[in-house]
């Protein structure tokens, strides 16, 4: 429940503050997420956290770059797209292998579980900058 929270309040604070340009948004997401890891607290949920806004950048940008294509590009955008989302649930079961894993022998570390969520959101996030040059390249 957490989490789906998180989701619609980052959705809803990305969609608030598009007059901020796409990169420095995800600057400062980035910045704000590494100041939430250098305070050394709960640092597993910084990197969820981080996780769950890369994610929810992702479909702001793609929802505004299939906003201003045409319907042609729209369906190229779709198809690509799906392909990502393939692409990406292999990538997260090779990152979660571990983790889960462990789960199942009972006990995965919390640092475990961090490096996971902070790969996951790397991953997210190459794709979040590649819709951002897109967007930026019909503008």
């Amino acid at each position: 429940m957490k989490t789906l929270l998180s989701v619609a309040l980052t959705i809803i604070l990305l969609s608030c503050q598009r007059e901020m340009g796409y990169n420095e948004k995800l600057e400062k997401l980035s910045t704000e997420h590494q100041k939430c890891l250098d305070s050394g607290i709960a640092m597993m949920n910084c990197s969820q956290k981080y996780a769950v806004q890369m994610d929810s950048m992702l479909n702001v940008v793609y929802k505004d770059l299939m906003d201003k294509y045409n319907k042609p590009d729209q369906e190229k955008l779709k198809a690509e797209e799906r392909n990502w989302i393939k692409e990406r649930d292999v990538q997260l079961e090779k990152i979660w292998a571990s983790v889960n894993s462990a789960n199942q022998e009972g006990f995965a570390p919390e640092d475990d579980r961090m490096i996971a969520y902070e790969e996951e959101a790397d991953f997210i996030k190459l794709r979040v900058e590649e819709l951002i040059r897109k967007l930026e390249s019909i503008e």
